[in-house]
């Protein structure tokens, strides 16, 4: 697996621990160094999940993630936190990247910190152009986002839930505000039913492909967890 953007995360470390072959990179010299030289470091995290798998390997090395890498090379790539600070075209410059880097009918998951309104659109635009209908959550993302398109319905996030600001035409609330608030409750739900479905989906097809080395590794993660 990839972990690009690694910094001085553990996460790396971690699951070559739990006995797979891992490559983490990131932009920073620094960065790189410090995770060539980190089993020491993350020791206290490691002795609590027993004895590591000798299969494990790891790897770092600098990598810029908005160039081309290891084309189907991975099995699993983990991006957290180190996508959505960047600007649209280097967005779907790195979503492409990472789709080059997996193997055919592999995954990557991206984890981002709280994104909201125009630049969470952007956000998902990077994947959908990149995954197409292949992109299983992206396919019911886009089609929820198709449905409230038109009219535009202004929102953020409180606690996961979509809410309207009271600003503007919403400053006094009102039948509009109750209104639209109804239409996204409707949306939010349809989209949670849906997504529950696909991860249920997803859930039995990983199982039944699970390798042998995550299989074996499967005792230490629930340990850890």
């Amino acid at each position: 697996m990839w972990v690009p953007g690694c910094g001085l995360s553990p996460l790396a470390r971690l699951l070559a621990h739990f006995g797979l072959d891992v490559v983490a990179t990131d932009v920073s010299p620094a960065a790189v160094e410090f995770q060539q030289n980190a089993a020491a470091r993350f020791s206290h995290l490691t002795t609590k999940l027993g004895e590591p798998d000798p299969a494990g390997t790891f790897s770092a090395e600098v990598h810029d993630f908005r160039q081309r890498f290891r084309l189907e090379a991975f099995d699993l790539i983990v991006n957290v936190k180190a996508f959505q600070g960047f600007p649209p075209p280097d967005m779907a410059a790195i979503a492409s990247v990472h789709a080059q880097a997996l193997r055919p009918g592999r995954y990557a998951y991206f984890d981002t910190m709280n994104v909201q309104g125009e630049r969470r659109d952007q956000l998902e635009q990077a994947f959908w152009r990149t995954a197409g209908s292949s992109s299983r959550c992206g396919h019911s993302i886009a089609g929820i986002g198709e449905r409230c398109a038109r009219p535009v319905i202004p929102h953020v996030f409180v606690l996961g839930q979509p809410m309207i600001p009271r600003t503007g035409e919403y400053a006094e609330g009102g039948p509009k505000w109750d209104a639209d608030m109804a239409r996204l409750r409707e949306v939010a739900a349809e989209y949670r039913t849906r997504l529950a479905l696909e991860q249920e989906a997803e859930n039995s097809r990983i199982g039944a492909a699970a390798s042998p080395c995550l299989r074996s590794a499967s005792p230490k993660l629930d340990a850890m967890s």
